[in-house]
């Protein structure tokens, strides 16, 4: 039943690929292996003007390449209800703007900045499946500067202020209740680390903004 509604799907969505196509002059291959379906269309006269469509028992993906340029935009939806998944920008390889992944629809998971150079740039941002935010880190330039880290419930687990070049000279962690567990100043100290319901807690020991060893090596 799953192979035959799959394969309707396919001819449907090809179907209705080809009639717009059509229109626009543009010439589509379909390839098959194991059990994935790729339709790849570009313009006669513009071979990098082109869309790439990947279809698995669960998603589809699209990337579209507009007006010859070496970029393109790779859009990833739900097979079940076509909510959008992911949604990104590249050029060339290389991942610019935001970046966004999504659980399912206005259902955030993670949205990353980048910079023309392909560099996380600004803030990165995960959410738990909860609603709840995961972590939120400030780069520049593919360097972090600061960040924060939270438990599942959405209290403050730890906090980062003050790294440069990997090095870590200020940061606190928490218990979910809220309790100060651990201090790093000016590069030196102890703090604590657990998962994300609070459990299985570990010591992290810095010493001169450098990682020195935790209690589970």
């Amino acid at each position: 039943m799953k192979k035959e509604s799959l394969f309707r799907c396919t001819i449907l969505l090809i179907l209705l690929l080809t009639n717009y196509l059509l229109a626009t002059k543009e010439k589509c291959d379909t390839s098959y292996f194991l059990g994935d379906t790729t339709i790849e269309c570009r313009k006669s006269n513009c071979p990098k003007d082109s869309i790439l469509i990947f279809i698995t028992s669960s998603i589809i993906s699209k990337e579209i390449f507009p007006n010859c340029r070496d970029s393109s935009v790779y859009i990833t939806l739900s097979r079940k209800n076509h909510d959008t998944l992911g949604h990104s920008t590249y050029k060339g390889e290389k991942k610019i703007g935001l970046s966004r992944i999504y659980y399912s629809a206005n259902r955030p998971k993670q949205f990353t900045h980048y910079n023309d150079s392909g560099q996380k740039h600004g803030w990165e941002v995960s959410w738990y499946d909860n609603g709840n935010v995961k972590d939120s880190t400030l780069y520049q330039n593919d360097t972090l500067i600061r960040g924060k880290i939270f438990y599942y419930n959405g209290g403050l687990k730890s906090v980062a202020e003050n790294v440069n070049n990997r090095q870590l000279y200020s940061a606190s962690s928490y218990s979910p209740t809220g309790q100060k567990t651990g201090t790093i100043r000016n590069g030196t100290g102890i703090i604590y680390s657990c998962d994300s319901l609070g459990n299985n807690c570990h010591r992290i020991v810095y010493r001169d903004g450098k990682y020195i060893y935790n209690e589970s090596d």
